[in-house]
């Protein structure tokens, strides 16, 4: 029910079964889209697209039968000896059986916690099973250590001034790097939706520590696409020269450059000797050394790679030569590197600030670690940018958070680089699939596109590509304008045209 309350928008007493995914996956259950849309259209009698407190109910008691009746299903197959139970060695092909791929050790104290003995000889029967499992669930499937990490970050970002009691979310991309989770601003906003469902703008403990639990779900689900694409003979499995090819091509490496070495799996195969589960625990065990390393000083919540890129770059304004960057060097590098903020007076101050602070001795002369201190406080400043332009975008759109999310959604589909803006080159593609242009709206679409892409608001970008916000104006006034008769074209397939409409 407390889900339920939180996922009732708009406090109507029910919620719409589009949403029954988000939900589930709130809640910790391993589902799919199409399997939770066939829950809700069970449920949902009249057809009416939405399921009120009782049909929810029934929603959940109709998840939790299909799961005990999948484990058991998988169990059996598990079960090797016949015996009945399931033995640790079995445990762990029904863990991945039921698309659990969990560090064994967060297990072992969810095993714990449930008074489940899971030594070596241990044989589990069903009911010890589903108790385990809801357990892992209750925990969001993190370590302890895990949770020690997860306070200190909230702690750290949370609101001074409501007793440390949220984290607001222009703080969240600094909270996830300091978690080891740099993810980029218009994906970060695609998992919270997921997590602040009321739209409050602000995280409590609870709510900040599902969003981790996803962000690392999202980390194996990278593993296991690496793992299938480098799985040339389908054979489950990969040679241990595969497993570390495909740990250098997605950048699972550590400090040097080089792969982590390879966790051998007791189910893999001779030939073959890793298996899915076994590199997956050897990235996951990579990623939780790399975030300690994250989190070292002198690091300043860079990852290896940023901090080679920023080595390049420091080289490249230290003129001289002499291993440190002058004053005046400094101000070219900013005016280079965060133009939009270096050349707007309402920011001088802010930036002058902080160039001050971080040159720690005061002579004037930046190190490199100084370097990595400024360019820590800049992007710190630019999430913080980005979020108020989003603020701006989502209140002069007026679009609902349904909305907004699939906006996001088809947003990072037509970014295909990944570069976090959109060309209009890819902007007139995405578009022409739903509204062809002739050369009259061609032209009278490019002036639009720039005008609306020049709305920068000290937020860092090309001017003539459409970040998240930008990309939100635009869909609005395409809509409010009906361009090119884009309402009918879509046939109310398109976010916004049915709200717009009205």
């Amino acid at each position: 029910m407390d889900a339920f309350t939180k996922f009732d928008r708009d406090a109507s007493g029910e919620i719409d079964t589009q949403e029954l995914f988000t939900v589930l996956v709130y809640l910790g259950f391993t589902t799919s889209l199409e399997k939770a849309a066939a829950v809700g259209e069970d449920v949902d009698a009249d057809g009416s697209g939405t399921v009120n407190k009782h049909e929810f109910l029934m929603c959940m008691r109709k998840v939790r039968e299909q799961e005990i009746k999948h484990i058991a299903s998988r169990s059996a197959e598990a079960d090797l000896d016949k015996s009945g139970t399931i033995g640790l060695k079995e445990f762990k092909i029904l863990l991945q059986s039921l698309g659990y791929f969990p560090d064994m050790s967060c297990v072992a104290e969810a095993a714990e916690d449930a008074g489940i003995n899971l030594k070596d000889s241990a044989q589990l029967d069903l009911d010890m099973l589903w108790r385990l499992l809801q357990v892992y669930r209750f925990r969001e499937g993190l370590s302890r250590d895990d949770y020690k990490g997860l306070n200190e970050a909230f702690k750290l970002y949370s609101d001074e001034h409501h007793d440390a009691s949220d984290i607001k979310v222009e703080m969240l991309g600094q909270a996830l790097r300091y978690m080891g989770y740099p993810l980029p601003f218009v994906k970060q906003n695609l998992m919270l939706h997921m997590v602040d469902s009321d739209g409050s703008g602000q995280l409590n403990i609870v709510e900040f520590r599902k969003l981790i639990r996803m962000c690392r779900e999202r980390e194996i689900e990278q593993f296991k696409r690496v793992f299938r694409e480098a799985d040339v003979s389908t054979r489950q499995c990969l040679t241990e020269e595969q497993a570390l090819e495909a740990f250098r091509t997605m950048g699972c490496v550590d400090e040097r450059g080089e792969p982590p070495v390879i966790t051998i799996s007791s189910i893999a195969n001779y030939f073959a000797p890793v298996d899915m589960l076994g590199f997956i625990q050897t990235g996951l065990r990579q990623s939780a050394a790399n975030r300690a390393h994250f989190r070292t000083k002198s690091n300043h919540l860079f990852s290896f790679a940023e901090r080679v890129v920023l080595k390049e770059r420091f080289a490249f304004f230290d003129a001289d030569g002499s291993g440190d960057i002058s004053r005046n060097e400094l101000i070219r590098l900013i005016d280079q590197i965060f133009p939009e903020m270096a050349r707007d007076r309402a920011m001088r101050p802010r930036l002058l600030n902080i160039m001050e602070e971080v040159d720690a001795d005061g002579n004037g002369q930046l190190e490199f670690q100084d370097f990595l201190r400024l360019f820590r406080l800049c992007n710190d400043m630019q999430d913080v940018e980005r979020y108020k332009k989003l603020l701006q975008a989502k209140d002069e759109t007026s679009f609902t958070p349904q909305e907004i999310q699939e906006f996001r959604k088809l947003f990072i589909a037509t970014d295909m680089d990944a570069s976090q803006e959109i060309s209009l080159q890819e902007f007139k593609k995405m578009i022409a699939t739903v509204c062809p242009m002739g050369n009259r709206n061609s032209e009278q679409f490019n002036q639009m596109f720039h005008r609306i892409t020049a709305r920068q608001c000290f937020v860092e970008g090309q001017r003539d590509c459409a970040d998240f916000p930008e990309f939100l104006w635009l869909m609005k006034e395409l809509l409010d304008t009906n361009f090119g008769g884009i309402k009918e074209s879509t046939g109310g397939k398109l976010p916004g045209v049915k709200s717009s409409a009205k």
